[in-house]
């Protein structure tokens, strides 16, 4: 929306729309860092129901604010997300900051007219209690009222999740939704030590394992040895293998590579104390593409060498997609794909904290594309977007997988080095700087741009209070270096000395 002129076709602006909440919310007085703000629910003016909206502001190149864009979601698309199979153990829902109930598996409605509250959808043993669930700390059970809940809040987005499980009804309705898979499972292990009475429960065999092989999580059998003995449909159906391709081979033939070792340590340590494991497994199908589970491993003691293991697993693929979709939406910046403003900054916080506590160095660099106003005023705005997402890409390139890039707005970048002073800072600058350099980015018509980027450089002090501060005197020397020329590399110290 432009409050500055009128626009050509159905849109024509009206003042009314200077004091809509949305757009109050994306303007400098409430934003002034520019970031994407998650709005509360509201009833739709379009006549589509309850809904929120993510909103972002708009400044033109001369760097006025002249609006801001946004998008959509129902709070019907909300609840879907919140429906899918599970083992109906338990209710997931999202609230607001406020108690508002964006997403619930069954207490939002396509035809409501206003938004609920968690007072409203809670068990009646929780009705008082909703002040206090919203004040819960993140990342934790707790038991309330003969309930267990685990309370989590989204980075980035006034959102909290909250999963809710009657600790009482918990253990009758697992057994209530798997009684055919735990009893099918324990007749064909019992197949193993008991052949001599296979045809007396010949008939109970055929029912149960028929309730296993239909069963909708995937189940897979194996000897101590972690050698495949039996696999049902689901698990067919999730990796691609058939029974006859997986069995006698062992269960590492599903690995990604890319699960930690650490997570297979634990695992077997806790199997060979003859517990269960639960955790979450990333593996690859027959085609190669991988997959998400949810995998419970039990270990079955027998005489000697016939103990074997049994696992239930359950696809979470879609659901950390979602998870990882909304924490990339939060965390990173859509046109150059490096960490946001907001998300930087709190890595940064976190880095100094630490280089604090154990007397480590930190640098740190901030900076910025030279005369970039130049080139969108003579290539375009896209060919400038094109700039942006090539010199993050190249700068990404030349530095440590344990340093951070973030973009901090329009042009200007800033970079963390954990563990470098100031003098390897200033190598790992020049070298960023000579690259940029040498760097030809191609236009739409075919004509090519070069680009210069000057830096400033800072490492933390002993009486450093604060990231801020390290941030600020990088700024200082971005300033000096833009300033003396450009396309160069000043250090914070070098100020003070002159």
């Amino acid at each position: 929306m432009y409050p500055f002129e009128n626009q050509a076709g159905s849109f024509t602006w009206s003042d009314d729309y200077l004091v809509h909440p949305l757009f109050l919310k994306a303007k400098p007085q409430q934003n002034p860092t520019r970031d994407i703000q998650w709005f509360e629910a509201y009833i739709d003016e379009a006549g589509k129901g309850l809904m929120t909206s993510i909103i972002a502001p708009v400044y033109d190149k001369k760097d006025r604010f002249r609006g801001m864009v946004g998008m959509d979601f129902t709070l019907q698309t909300m609840k879907s997300y919140f429906a899918g199979t599970g083992l109906d153990i338990g209710t997931p829902l999202l609230v607001t900051q406020q108690g508002q109930v964006l997403a619930h598996p069954s207490a939002i409605h396509s035809d409501d007219k206003t938004v609920k509250q968690l007072s409203e959808v809670l068990p009646s043993e929780l009705k008082d209690t909703s002040d206090k669930i919203l004040k819960l700390k993140t990342g934790q059970y707790y038991n309330i009222s003969g309930w267990k809940i685990y309370a989590l809040d989204i980075n980035n987005a006034p959102w909290r999740l909250l999963f809710l499980v009657n600790q009482k009804q918990l253990l009758w309705n697992t057994i209530g939704k798997m009684w055919a898979e735990l009893a099918g499972i324990f007749l064909i292990l019992f197949i193993f030590g008991a052949l001599e009475q296979r045809r007396r429960i010949a008939l109970k065999l055929r029912t149960y394992k028929a309730a296993v092989d239909s069963s909708s999580a995937a189940i897979v059998i194996t000897d101590h040895h972690s050698m495949i003995q039996y696999v049902n449909k689901s698990f067919v159906e999730i990796t691609g293998y058939s029974e006859a391709e997986v069995k006698g081979f062992k269960t590492s033939a599903l690995k990604s590579e890319q699960t930690p070792d650490e997570v297979y340590i634990s695992l077997w340590d806790t199997l060979k104390a003859n517990k269960s494991w639960q955790g979450e497994l990333l593996n690859k199908k027959k085609n190669g593409i991988m997959y998400w589970v949810n995998i419970l491993i039990s270990p079955v003691t027998g005489n000697k060498d016939d103990g074997c293991y049994v696992a239930i697993m359950e696809d979470i693929t879609e659901r950390k997609h979602m998870q990882e979709a909304l924490n990339k939406l939060a965390t990173v910046d859509v046109l150059t794909n490096i960490a946001n403003r907001g998300y930087f900054l709190s890595i940064a916080e976190i880095e100094f904290q630490r280089a604090v506590r154990y007397n480590k160095s930190l640098s740190v660099m901030m900076l910025d594309i030279d005369h970039f106003k130049q080139v969108n005023d003579t290539y375009g705005h896209i060919t400038g977007d094109t700039v942006l997402q090539r010199f993050a890409s190249k700068c990404s390139e030349l530095i440590r997988k344990e340093d951070s890039i973030g973009r901090l707005g329009g042009e200007e970048f800033a970079f963390l080095l954990p563990e470098i002073d100031q003098d390897g800072a200033c190598k790992a600058g020049e070298r960023i700087r000579q690259a940029i350099e040498l760097l030809e980015i191609l236009t739409p018509d075919g004509s090519s741009v070069k680009i210069t980027c000057s830096i400033g450089v800072t490492q933390k002090e002993k009486d450093d209070e604060s990231f801020d501060l390290l941030l600020s005197r990088a700024d200082k020397a971005l300033y000096e270096a833009k300033h003396s020329g450009r396309n160069r590399v000043i250090t914070e110290s070098k100020i003070r000395n002159e």
